[in-house]
């Protein structure tokens, strides 16, 4: 199992490696051909995308098991093709409820040109809804050779249209087109990547038992839009779409970590966690002690750069227009750290099926969020934003941590250390650049050698106070090592 889950990480960590330098690199281009209010009525137009794909999901996908997909052949295809049926009418639903919703949301923002951005784009759940359900298959069996295709070849579609008409028109419609664009091709490759043929089917048995775990799955999914969503729809509304765009730039930098290192980690895992289930809690405790000192510590290794050179990062990647949102990535990447280490230990609870606690520490992420995000905003702008990001997840963190203490005491204050000893390591890293930085000058020199003074003192003290990292890394080489011979 160990050596199938390293493997599905490295290729996992490939794949988004690979997807997320292409969108890095189509945001970095765009962004110098394109204008921050072009990205704030972007970062509107997702914001509504992502409310009606939030009230119209029914997560049937995570609530299927690797049993349902070990049963007889026909068995496990009907249960793909309920999935497949359900997020048909969810994609067409969601489809529809935009399209009713762009003149209202457009008088919302008070810009007239949403409403027209939001017709198009209101194809991108319909499209999203058709992609193969047979890529669920892949996840859940822990094979995710194809998928590394799959989500590489969308986001370079993707790119390539971006890019291309930010350079032919200059302005938002490129984002746009390149988004709907990347879900079009992404949904055509689905079904060159798994031989399986959908088809509309309804099964009142299996629905029902997927929706009994899948309903934890939508709440959690509703929660999660409006702690990554509401944020932009308070900068928007009270800052206007200038001040979203550097906003929306700045937290999609300071998000590239948590996305990257969680995906690597928590996708190999979750399907992991599931097929130990029935192996006792001392094999779970390990197992996941072994994954959190993994994910914990990359976070930290990459987050600590953000976090002490902020402006520096912004004005080498994206030039001078858009240095006002290096002045907020530093809090954002603290938003980016403590959202992946939470969500690290919630694919635990979702792979031991508890998606309840989840949930519950949902709930709790978007009171504090939510009575925190407009007082904050109005006061510090988007700063306020930050903080309010920052406190949210810090008590999602401090709340999946008491989940597991619970039912697993021994996995709590494993975890517990492998966090604080992570968060020393990068806060020393920090405080290390910024006192080499006294020193030098220009935004270049002062990112090389920030960059490089941090990224080695936090590699060097990860490396030895974090429990279990140096076996895990020793043994991710042996492994590496036989796998080339």
């Amino acid at each position: 199992m160990a050596g199938k889950v390293r493997l599905a990480a490295g290729l996992v960590a490939v794949s988004v490696l690979l997807t997320q330098a292409v969108a890095l690199g189509r945001s970095v281009i765009t962004a110098r051909l394109l204008t921050p209010d072009d990205f704030g009525l972007f970062g509107m137009v997702a914001t509504v995308v992502s409310a009606f794909a939030a009230l119209t999901i029914v997560s049937l996908d995570h609530a299927i098991l690797p049993s349902h997909l070990a049963a007889e052949e026909e068995a496990a295809q009907r249960h793909l093709d309920v999935i497949w049926t359900a997020e048909v009418i969810r994609g067409l639903s969601a489809t529809l409820l935009m399209a009713a919703a762009a003149y209202p949301a457009a008088r919302f923002y008070g810009r007239t040109e949403l409403t027209a951005l939001l017709y198009v784009t209101a194809l991108v759940p319909v499209a999203r809804g058709l992609q193969n359900a047979g890529l669920v298959a892949l996840r859940n069996r822990i094979e995710f050779g194809r998928l590394v295709w799959h989500e590489l070849g969308a986001a370079v579609v993707a790119g390539v249209v971006a890019v291309t008409l930010a350079f032919a028109i200059g302005n938002v419609w490129a984002l746009v087109a390149g988004q709907l664009a990347g879900v079009i091709s992404g949904t055509i490759l689905s079904y060159f990547l798994h031989p399986h043929r959908p088809r509309l089917v309804y099964d009142r048995d299996i629905y029902s038992e997927l929706l009994r775990s899948g309903k934890y799955f939508t709440l959690i999914g509703v929660a999660s839009y409006v702690t990554t969503s509401a944020d932009n729809v308070a900068v928007g509304r009270l800052l206007g779409a200038e001040t979203l765009g550097v906003y929306a730039v700045a937290y999609g930098l300071a998000s590239l970590p948590a996305v990257t290192i969680t995906a690597a980690v928590g996708r190999s895992t979750l399907p992991a966690y599931a097929g130990l289930a029935d192996a006792g809690s001392q094999r779970i405790k390990l197992a996941f002690s072994r994954s959190l000192a993994v994910g914990a510590a990359a976070l930290v290794f990459v987050t600590a750069p953000m976090l002490g050179l902020g402006p520096e990062i912004v004005s080498v990647l994206y030039g001078e227009k858009w240095v006002a949102a290096g002045t907020v990535l530093g809090l954002l990447s603290l938003v980016g750290l403590t959202r992946g280490l939470s969500v690290l230990i919630s694919f635990l609870l979702l792979g031991l099926n508890k998606p309840r606690e989840v949930a519950v520490g949902k709930i709790i992420e978007v009171v504090v969020f939510l009575l925190l995000l407009y007082p904050l905003t109005s006061r510090f702008g988007i700063a306020g934003a930050a903080y309010a990001g920052v406190a949210s997840y810090s008590v999602a963190l401090a709340n999946r941590l008491l989940s597991i203490r619970g039912w697993m005491p021994g996995a709590f204050g494993r975890a517990l250390l492998i966090i604080s000893t992570s968060a020393a390591s990068g806060t020393c890293a920090v405080v290390a650049a910024r006192l080499v930085l006294n020193f030098v000058e220009g935004d270049w020199a002062r990112l090389l050698v920030g960059g490089t003074v941090s990224m080695f003192a936090g590699a060097l003290l990860l490396y030895w106070l974090v429990p279990g990292l140096r076996s895990e890394v020793r043994g991710s080489v042996v492994a590496l090592a036989l796998n080339r011979r």
